[in-house]
């Protein structure tokens, strides 16, 4: 009984970090720092959703109109040395700017504007 107990929680907690969750951090792909949202948000907030390909998509076990949204041309209404980034990317490592407090960015608290000249 011990021996299987062990690889098979192995096993649950690889396939727990394997998957992306609503609201999570995903990548496009690119250096751009993307959320895992509905394309329609993703649109709204005047993003690029990239969902990914078989074997290698952005949000796996997320619901099918979850994909990757990056928001790095400007955040949504401000100049363009701003953009919407995680929040312990925006104060630190690779930009040392300013978290604006408008919620503008899509994804709630952790996913900011980002002025990268503040």
């Amino acid at each position: 009984m011990k021996s299987t107990l062990i690889p098979s929680l192995i096993s649950t907690i690889l396939a727990a970090t394997a998957n992306g969750y609503v609201n999570g951090p995903c990548s496009n792909g690119g250096s751009a720092d993307g959320i895992c949202i509905n394309r329609g948000s993703c649109a709204n907030y005047g993003g690029t959703s990239n969902p990914g390909s078989p074997g290698s998509y952005t949000c796996p076990g997320t619901p099918d109109d979850v994909e990757c949204c990056s928001v790095f041309t400007r955040c949504p209404g401000f100049g363009t040395d701003t953009l919407c980034t995680w929040n312990n990317r925006c104060s630190g490592n690779p930009w040392h700017g300013s978290i604006l407090s408008n919620p503008i960015c899509p994804g709630g608290s952790d996913f900011v504007c980002c002025d990268i000249n503040g």
